[in-house]
């Protein structure tokens, strides 16, 4: 005959077991949230450098865009310029000597293919057409100076 003594002292084991099983499901769970962390950090971290380097080629093509208004001769930054300055992120615009595939809207306007490529720990190109018309010369040493300014394509490469 089974005594209560004897049955009580049986389940102490058991709750030892069930205890551990426990905090090694817990164990499981909690590793395996951590990891899910880790892999959404790095993802956020690659999206938030991707787009920073999307606007900064973006910025490239507005200030390549500047630059041709004031002088229809530059070619591009010869290199990267970092942005903000000081900063590890750059972008580098080059003029590039095809032709537009775009229509121009009206004679006389000279049509320019701009590159600009923005660096953030990742890489990102974008791609521009622009049609500018000068403004005629009065004098042979006066800077040109763009009267209309047109974009006709713009897509990330």
């Amino acid at each position: 005959m089974h005594t209560v003594a004897g049955i009580h002292q049986k389940e102490e084991g058991i709750a030892l077991i069930l205890v551990l099983a426990l905090i090694a499901v817990v164990t499981l769970i909690v590793a395996g949230a951590a990891d899910l962390v880790e892999v959404e950090t790095r993802f956020v971290s690659y999206a938030q450098e991707a787009t920073e380097a999307f606007y900064l080629a973006d910025a490239g093509v507005e200030w390549g865009i500047f630059q041709l208004k004031k002088d229809m001769e530059w070619t591009g930054t010869g290199g990267p310029v970092p942005f903000p300055e000081g900063a590890e992120s750059t972008f580098e615009v080059s003029v590039l000597g095809e032709s537009c595939t775009r229509p121009q809207p009206e004679d006389g306007g000279k049509c320019f293919v701009l590159s600009s490529t923005g660096r953030a720990g990742v890489v990102r190109t974008v791609r521009a057409e622009v049609w500018i018309k000068y403004k005629k010369k009065k004098a042979k040493d006066k800077p040109d100076e763009a009267e209309k300014v047109r974009i006709l394509l713009w897509r990330e490469e």
